[in-house]
């Protein structure tokens, strides 16, 4: 496994269980048509110039695919017996 010094793996990997918050950041940080990221680059607001996808864009993204990782696992494996006592009948 490859370190990940920034921590951005596992930022992702939180983000990823607020899947509400990932679309919404999706939805608000686009493309504004010239490569731009609408929100990031309100004035006053963000950076003048940021590209998209901006970071909290590519986040978000990378939250989704962790997600769809998560779930596409989850979807191919059988949980566990159930855990009880046999007693006597």
């Amino acid at each position: 496994m490859v370190e990940d010094p920034s921590g951005w793996m596992r930022l992702a990997a939180q983000l990823a269980q607020m899947p509400e918050l990932a679309s919404r950041l999706i939805a608000e940080h686009r493309d504004d048509g010239r490569g731009r990221c609408v929100r990031c680059t309100l004035p006053g607001r963000g950076t003048p110039g940021e590209r998209w996808p901006c970071g909290p864009a590519a986040l978000a993204r990378a939250a989704q695919e962790v997600a769809a990782r998560t779930w596409s696992h989850r979807d191919f494996t059988h949980p566990g017996p159930a855990s009880h006592k046999a007693g006597p009948v």
